[in-house]
């Protein structure tokens, strides 16, 4: 919703009155447009296609009568956020889109038909999009936008984890299970979140009536889920090697730019600005990740 917003204050007016003395005064950041479209970028890659799709061809492959309309409506979404951007390749997409879910009828094949409805009439936003907010408890929508967090980021974990793991190759398997799954800590279980996992990590849940004892790789801080795997089948001394390097080299990365952020800050006499304390951060939080796997697997060990 706001990245929705943001987008529509690049294009709204950018004079606000003044209902003192009646004079005009400009409301508009000169940043805006930048930051919507970066934001948008984000969200177009990294939740469209990394998420919503990927949880569609997950319903798609599990469930073959399960409709394609939700595929539709993600892209459908994507194109009226996209359209302002770039009118004229949404336009097409989306006339092509409506070709496929729309059927046919004499009247648009004659020549007095009315003319196709464009994206460009469409209202963005469209005030109803957010008539369901009105309606859900605050406190409510905060926690599910928590869980979907968590979850993405435990798939995230999970995906990191997996490259990680390096098959042994004096390993001979047995009627003991020795593919990775992704196992619920916590008791409740919740399939929706179990949809969003296995479609974001391609990997299958552990039966609980699974009597085999696996070792359990924590994802993440705070985290419900863990990898479940057979120490047996993996080389576990070098993913411990490899995080090690890692860890290492992301130490080394940090200092060497603190280095260079303090040469420049004092030869101006000038403070960080955003972007370097995003990137100092950003180092901060992947060596954070690596020092929890670190212990994850230590423990296992």
């Amino acid at each position: 919703m706001e990245l929705i917003r943001l987008i529509q204050s690049t294009w709204s007016g950018a004079q606000a009155p003044q209902a003192q003395n009646g004079e005009h005064t400009s409301t508009r950041n000169p940043y805006t447009l930048h930051t919507a479209i970066q934001q948008l970028h984000y969200w177009w890659t990294e939740e469209l296609c990394s998420v919503y799709l990927e949880v569609v061809k997950y319903r798609e492959k599990t469930n073959p009568d399960t409709s394609s309309a939700l595929f539709v409506l993600c892209m459908m979404t994507g194109l009226h956020l996209l359209h302002p951007v770039m009118p004229h390749v949404t336009e097409l997409v989306w006339q092509g889109l409506r070709q496929i879910t729309s059927t046919p009828t004499r009247q648009h094949d004659s020549d007095d038909a009315p003319p196709r409805m464009c994206l460009a009439m469409q209202p963005f936003p469209r005030e109803d999009w957010f008539t369901f907010i009105s309606s859900f408890n605050a406190e409510l929508v905060d926690r599910k936008f928590r869980t979907i967090s968590e979850l993405l980021h435990s798939a995230a974990q999970a995906n990191a984890w997996r490259a990680l793991l390096r098959t042994n190759p004096d390993y001979k398997p047995t009627d003991a299970n020795s593919q990775v799954t992704l196992q619920l800590v916590e008791p409740e279980r919740s399939t929706d979140a179990e949809e969003v996992m296995c479609a974001l990590t391609r990997l299958t849940i552990r039966d609980e009536t699974d009597t085999h004892l696996p070792t359990w790789l924590y994802l993440s801080l705070g985290s419900n889920w863990s990898l479940c795997i057979d120490p047996k089948a993996y080389d576990l001394d070098w993913t411990k090697q490899e995080l090690e390097r890692r860890l290492g080299r992301q130490i080394k990365r940090r200092d060497q730019f603190i280095g260079q952020l303090k040469e420049t800050t004092d030869s101006a006499a000038l403070e960080p600005n955003r972007t370097a304390t995003q990137k100092l951060r950003g180092f901060e939080q992947r060596i954070e990740d690596l020092k929890r796997q670190l212990q994850s697997l230590e423990n296992c060990l």
